[in-house]
């Protein structure tokens, strides 16, 4: 077989890989829209939705600890099949299950337990199974495979709240059937697909034991962590803060709805895109630690603006920027750790995406609990979530000032 005719065989399989950061984007961004709608509608309190976003990304963060254990025992090609199956159910079932079980609440626990499933698998599989594919430029399809999960969510809110506007809130369901063919028909594109096995190569020097007694892993660790946490703390509360500021100045909740999404979450999902497609020519020109500092001071006067302002227009400003901050923390931490670790290898980088799992289920979490022990505010959660940019602007200060000292 050609390359040529090689590269022809695995198109299909390299467009599925593109569209499982599209679905995992959108089992991450959708369910945040309607938050507020799950709060009136149910009589759900906001303490209590918040437990799902704790859900979510506390089942992806036990399935990736699970999966980089016994990924190598298991078929790829059934495993990515499974993910997006989970995925499908997991939207499918939001606009059923609330309804059909005597407790809504349970209903959206089941539905966001099925959709983390399928999201935390296709965190794990996806890139081994687009490196596996045979291209040229293997290193610029990984770039873009992971730009795909920004648009992906600018995609998923852009779409979903212009459909809102023009059908009404009240079709959210039939909403959520249409987001659920997606993963559906990428089912069936990955059973014709090619799906090749990647090798498991265990690195010696790079295993889990040797990590955890090397104290920049742990610093990394640290990192990862308020990286995530900086990104979804903001992105998980954009659409309900921005429906909400646009509500207090008496605008009507349709179009508080429509410009509050348009001003929150699609503005941080964009600014995001940017920061992440500009971020190769950033490493090649400044110093990566300093952009990433500089980048948490950003983040936190950010998360200020949209905390303490008294104008909605300037908080949702704050609320878009803040994407722009945060885009280079998760690809730039896992930079510098290859770059700086001495053990690099396979259990480094599963390691950091577990701790940046964690970091995503802290950060919403923290702004959810203290919103609701403040009144239901969500301006004091984000007053709160300024600590987490500041403790990581230190963080990397002190890392510059120990390479520094130890150059």
């Amino acid at each position: 077989m050609t390359p040529q005719i090689a590269k022809d065989k695995y198109k299909m399989t390299r467009f599925a890989c593109y569209m499982c950061f599209i679905i995992q984007a959108l089992i991450i961004n959708f369910p945040p829209i309607l938050f507020l709608h799950f709060s009136t509608t149910y009589g759900i309190e906001i303490s209590r939705i918040t437990f799902l976003v704790i859900i979510n990304f506390a089942c992806q963060f036990c399935l990736d600890m699970l999966s980089a254990i016994f990924a190598k025992h298991i078929n790829y090609k059934v495993m990515v099949t499974t993910s997006n199956i989970f995925a499908a159910l997991g939207l499918a079932s939001f606009a059923f299950l609330p309804d059909i079980l005597p407790d809504p609440y349970v209903g959206l626990i089941i539905a966001t337990l099925l959709s983390a499933i399928g999201s935390g698998l296709i965190e794990v599989i996806a890139n081994p199974i687009m490196q596996s594919c045979p291209k040229p430029k293997k290193d610029f399809s990984m770039g873009f495979l992971h730009s795909f999960y920004c648009w992906g969510a600018l995609g998923v809110v852009l779409i979903s709240t212009l459909l809102l506007l023009w059908t009404g809130v009240g079709s959210w369901k039939l909403l959520a059937l249409m987001w659920a063919v997606i993963p559906a028909a990428n089912t069936v594109i990955f059973l014709i697909a090619p799906v090749n096995q990647p090798s498991a190569e265990m690195e010696e020097t790079s295993s889990l034991s040797k990590l955890v007694k090397t104290k920049a892993f742990w610093l990394f660790i640290f990192i990862m962590i308020l990286g995530g946490a900086c990104e979804q703390g903001m992105a998980q509360w954009a659409s309900a803060f921005a429906e909400t500021a646009l509500t207090e100045i008496n605008i009507a909740p349709e179009s508080a709805k429509l410009f509050g999404d348009l001003l929150g979450p699609c503005s941080f999902a964009l600014t995001m895109a940017l920061s992440r497609m500009i971020y190769p020519k950033v490493c090649e020109k400044y110093d990566l630690r300093r952009v990433m500092m500089l980048s948490s001071v950003l983040c936190a006067i950010c998360y200020a603006v949209a905390a303490i302002t008294q104008n909605p227009f300037v908080s949702l400003i704050g609320c878009g920027i803040c994407g722009f901050s945060v885009g280079i923390m998760w690809p730039g931490t896992l930079d510098l750790a290859g770059k700086t670790c001495t053990f690099v290898g396979t259990a480094l980088f599963a390691m950091l995406s577990l701790a940046g799992d964690l970091g995503c289920l802290t950060g919403p979490a923290l702004v959810g609990f203290t919103a609701d022990l403040l009144g239901g505010s969500l301006k004091a959660g984000m007053t709160a979530a300024i600590a987490l940019p500041t403790a990581l602007a230190i963080i990397l200060l002190f890392f510059k000032a120990k390479k520094q000292e130890n150059k």
